[in-house]
């Protein structure tokens, strides 16, 4: 008789596919009788090994119940084979035996077996071990099936932030245009973060926007912040763009009206005049960018403070402006750099790192060789352990014409 589904959950657990291996005929009987009378209809049965192999070749079963002495071949030899195939590695296995040798009964267990009833077995015991065995494999499934698709979105969204980043053609381009040598570093903590960097072109030639930021948290809700935040720049008339300060102010503005009161993003923002060989600037709550002289091999960090975006609504922001002459570099970093401990909980100064730049500067160096550096610098100092945060590094170097 039919029990009644009671549950979607309860149908899926009745609907399952039971692959049953059993050459005794009485037995074989008494097994199917006890799952058809419990809900169990979609049964595979198989009364030897080749057809129980044959059977698992067309078809991958949710449970395989399996009787370990047979004529033509143990029980053994098709746990075995089930384990050695990875589209079957995961499909739970009920042994049942009169095998009274203890030794064999482990050993079933040790090759793969997720269970071993001793026979006869009692119908209302196989069905409990049935169905414990069937939600496990299910609830196992949909943590595949949730952690696949989380992937897939993960890709795809870390796609769609790489794209908010200038590409390599880009920076060539800007590059070429404005006299720059650029290299970049952009490392998530996780699949996505809430770094973000970027550069903007100005009507005027010998005018670059530069910026680099971070939103508080990691993960989607950064990264979609991030999208929100290049959406606002993006609507930005090219006038703002090329004032800092107002630049910030409207931008804090509007991610004020539409975060949560606990998010916001540090930010600086410059503007490089190649003419006028300066960078205006203004900083929202970020690290202190360094600059690099190569006339005097010394370093700076660039003055400016200024409350985070979204902090309050009507925050203002002062604009600085620095001397940037040829042959000078400006790093930009996220606060992963100075903010991961090492093994000894002991924290990298960024005048560490200035004074490990400022030693190497000379007609020579390249914005690459700096950033690589900086990189081996960090990874000594950490001694392998990987950063909480995203970590953005990125190194402008101004070329004579």
């Amino acid at each position: 008789m039919d029990i009644p589904c009671a549950s979607p959950h309860e149908a899926r657990i009745r609907a399952a596919t039971i692959l049953l291996i059993e050459d005794d005929p009485l037995s074989l009987s008494l097994t199917v009788a006890a799952l058809e009378t419990h809900g169990f209809h979609n049964i595979i049965q198989t009364t030897d090994s080749a057809s129980a192999l044959a059977a698992l070749r067309s078809s991958t079963p949710d449970l395989v119940i399996l009787d370990l002495v047979m004529p033509d071949t143990d029980g053994f030899d098709i746990c075995r084979a089930l384990k050695s195939k990875s589209s079957l590695q995961d499909v739970p296995i009920l042994a049942y035996t009169a095998l009274d040798n203890e030794e064999k009964r482990l050993t079933i267990l040790t090759m793969g077996a997720s269970d071993l009833a001793i026979k006869p077995i009692n119908p209302e015991e196989l069905i409990a071990r049935c169905r414990i065995h069937l939600e496990k494999r299910f609830i196992l499934k949909d943590l595949q099936d949730y952690r696949s698709r989380m992937e897939e979105d993960l890709a795809n969204a870390r796609a769609m932030q790489n794209m908010l980043m200038p590409d390599i053609d880009t920076i060539k381009s800007v590059e070429a245009q404005h006299q720059l040598d650029i290299s970049t570093l952009f490392m998530p903590s996780m699949a996505i973060g809430g770094d973000f960097w970027g550069i903007h072109r100005l009507p005027s030639p010998h005018k670059l926007a530069l910026y680099i930021g971070d939103f508080t948290g990691h993960g989607v809700t950064a990264a979609i912040n991030v999208f929100r935040l290049c959406a606002l720049m993006g609507k930005l008339p090219d006038s703002v763009l090329a004032q800092p300060a107002e630049c910030l102010a409207q931008i804090n503005q509007q991610l004020h009206a539409i975060l949560p009161v606990e998010l916001y993003a540090t930010m600086f923002y410059g503007v490089l005049d190649t003419h006028e060989n300066t960078v205006e600037y203004c900083v929202a709550g970020s690290l202190p960018p360094l600059l690099l002289r190569q006339a005097t091999r010394d370093f700076t960090l660039l003055e400016g403070s200024g409350l985070p975006l979204a902090a309050t609504a009507n925050a203002s922001y002062r604009s600085h402006k620095q001397a940037f002459h040829v042959g000078d570099t400006l790093m930009l970093y996220s606060d992963a750099l100075t903010e991961t401990p090492n093994r000894k909980n002991e924290y990298l100064s960024i005048d560490a790192v200035g004074e490990s730049l400022a030693s190497q500067q000379g007609t020579g160096i390249t914005a690459r060789m700096m950033l690589k550096q900086v990189d081996e610098l960090f990874n000594a100092f950490t001694d392998g352990v990987p950063p909480k945060d995203d970590f953005t590094l990125n190194f402008y170097r101004r070329l004579p014409d």
